[in-house]
């Protein structure tokens, strides 16, 4: 509850992932973010920064039988953070082992053309995708940070 009081609930991050196939099911997401939240209190300098990486496995739950997809995926993340205070020189850092899971659809946006034979290689489609997902920390009992967050996520999808 401390980052909640201290930094506020709610906030965007930008980030990237990399979906690839690791055998015909599941596939592996792999993803990064980045976020710096600046304290709730106007007369302190600190701040947060937080990285989640996660690399899950994701099973394609329906059979794609047009231009959507719906996705489930489980998995661990890492949550790095790091807090500068500006009466500490050195800034409070570390990393949380968590778990997360997700649940999401990708939507094909129809902006791309399906490629033509022979040219196999390319972008074949542009897609919206739109996830809920719930990181659990396991680190015991909650000693400093405690980051579990239930999470959305919009986001565009290029698929080769």
């Amino acid at each position: 509850a401390r980052v909640a009081a201290e930094y506020g609930t709610g906030s965007l991050a930008m980030g990237v992932g990399a979906i690839t196939p690791v055998l015909p099911f599941p596939t592996i997401d792999i993803e990064a973010a980045y976020r710096r939240v600046p304290s709730q209190d106007a007369n302190e300098q600190k701040r947060l920064e937080i990285f989640p990486i996660s690399a899950l496995a994701e099973w394609t739950i329906n059979q794609p039988e047009g231009n959507s997809e719906l996705f489930l995926g489980v998995g661990p993340s890492f949550m790095g953070f790091a807090e500068t205070h500006p009466y500490n020189e050195v800034p409070i850092r570390g990393t949380k082992i968590t778990a997360e899971s997700r649940f999401g659809g990708r939507i094909n946006t129809g902006l791309v053309q399906p490629r033509a034979w022979p040219a196999p290689r390319g972008l074949h489609a542009l897609e919206l995708e739109i996830y809920g997902a719930r990181r659990i920390q396991f680190s015991g009992p909650a000693k400093g940070f405690v980051l579990g967050a239930w999470r959305g996520s919009v986001g565009i999808v290029f698929r080769t």
